[in-house]
């Protein structure tokens, strides 16, 4: 009877990695996809921007991304990791919504900095989330 309840947790455990595997896949493809490789181009098609100027647009986002992931040990704190993966989320969502129409180069910087957030706040944790499900033998 316990082989069975240890079963059912692996079992349920494994599903849950395989779903936040998943979610993290998705967020590399938008990372490397939207932002990596159409971002460049919206700015010089849009703004004519050079790619001095597309790449210091650019870093913004890492910038932004470094800020929030050091200063995740206190939201972390106050919203769980869960609510925080939904909440970068909804700023991924946001991000490429504002990016997708952008007029003016404060809404561009508007739109990277909240792409930034979003990636600040996903990736530690879905590193974190990842982690938690490894053995600690593994570790």
């Amino acid at each position: 009877m316990n082989n069975d309840k240890i079963e059912a947790g692996l079992i349920d455990s494994n599903l849950h990695l395989i779903k936040d595997f998943n979610l993290y896949i998705i967020f590399v493809i938008i990372l490397y996809g939207a932002y990596l490789s159409f971002f460049p181009q919206l700015l010089a098609s849009r703004f004519q921007a050079n790619s001095v100027v597309i790449g210091m647009t650019m870093s913004f986002m890492s910038l932004t991304t470094a800020f929030c992931s050091s200063q995740l040990g206190r939201v972390s704190n106050k919203i769980s990791l869960q609510n925080l993966l939904y909440l970068s989320s909804l700023f991924y969502f946001l991000s490429l919504l504002v990016l997708a129409s952008v007029s003016s180069w404060t809404i561009l910087i508007f739109g990277v900095l909240l792409f930034g957030m979003a990636h600040g706040f996903f990736i530690p944790n879905i590193q974190t989330a990842l982690v938690g499900f490894a053995p600690l033998s593994e570790r």
